[in-house]
């Protein structure tokens, strides 16, 4: 059934950009203020492109709020918002992929933001413990050319945000160079704020280095790297966490002495009360794809801080 509605998708995704094409619908890609129409597909993303493009661009997010990107198939009114855009800003996350394949036959400039970034092995991303078999087979977007698994969670790193931003800064220089000025100056300001808060957290995290957190998905590599700590994930490869991997944890966390686990919105409530019940902690939310990407670099630190303090030993 989900292999026929994604061939349907396709098949009615395709036809509504020829569609709009052939009417005109695209033209201009700009809406009554003369502000340039951009889509973004991850909210973190948006807010990179509002706050570069300032009042001169209309951003739309493609993914819908609460929605887990890892496992998301956008309909036709997604293809036709990201179809009647200017530029479609992307990571390359899958529902990303399936909205970009139609819009080649359009006029939608497509972007990847992530251009020039390093991406981490998601080994290294989901920490140093023995994981059993010792591999992961996680079904991620991005793969490395030898077949390694590749962390897309790449805005979580704040040197990966202010690459991100100039490249928005330079795609939307180029559509609009009236205002390539506007850019670069909104640019400037954004990337002043993020690094002057990295400098802040890494000093705040200096006595922290090398402490192990625990999260349900293996989001928060980049975030980790950033600030010297490793983050264990209970869940790997995007399977449901067995029985097997939950006693393998708990006999970690009893080890490691964790009381707090991160758990993403994103997941149900359900995993939080079984994280409860087996493991005997508090589960804290901690959502990746907050739009506000500076205010959740501050509110993950704040929240790591309180589950290390509130930790009994934290051993490295």
């Amino acid at each position: 059934m989900k292999f026929f509605r994604s061939i349907f998708l396709r098949t009615a995704a395709a036809a509504l950009v020829v569609g709009m094409s052939a009417s005109g619908c695209g033209e201009g890609n700009g809406d009554v203020t003369g502000q340039l129409k951009v889509a973004a597909g991850l909210p973190p993303v948006a807010y990179l492109a509002k706050r570069v493009g300032g009042e001169a661009v209309a951003v739309r997010t493609m993914l819908p709020e609460g929605r887990n990107p890892h496992d998301y198939s956008p309909g036709p009114r997604e293809v036709r918002d990201a179809a009647s855009s200017r530029v479609f800003f992307t990571t390359g996350m899958r529902f990303e992929n399936a909205l970009v394949r139609p819009l080649h036959r359009g006029k939608t400039r497509i972007v990847d933001v992530t251009r020039g970034i390093d991406r981490l092995p998601m080994e290294l991303s989901c920490g140093d413990h023995d994981h059993g078999d010792g591999h992961h087979d996680h079904d991620h977007e991005h793969e490395h050319e030898h077949g390694e698994a590749l962390d897309p969670h790449v805005w979580l790193g704040i040197d990966n945000a202010c690459r991100m931003a100039e490249n928005i800064r330079d795609e939307l220089s180029s559509l609009d160079p009236a205002r390539a000025e506007t850019y670069r100056d909104n640019c400037r300001r954004l990337t002043a704020e993020f690094q002057a808060l990295q400098r802040q957290l890494k000093e705040e995290f200096s006595p922290y280095a090398g402490r192990r957190f625990y999260v349900y998905h293996p989001a928060f590599g980049y975030f980790a790297k950033m600030l010297g700590l490793r983050q264990e994930a209970v869940e790997l490869g995007g399977r449901e966490v067995t029985p097997a991997r939950m006693a393998e944890i708990v006999k970690h966390a009893e080890k490691d002495q964790v009381r707090t686990i991160f758990v993403q919105p994103q997941f149900s409530p359900s995993v939080c009360r079984a994280l409860e019940r087996e493991l005997h902690v508090r589960t804290v939310p901690a959502d990746p794809l907050r739009e506000d990407l500076r205010a959740n670099f501050a509110d993950l630190a704040q929240a790591l801080k309180t589950g290390f303090d509130g930790d009994a030993g934290g051993t490295r």
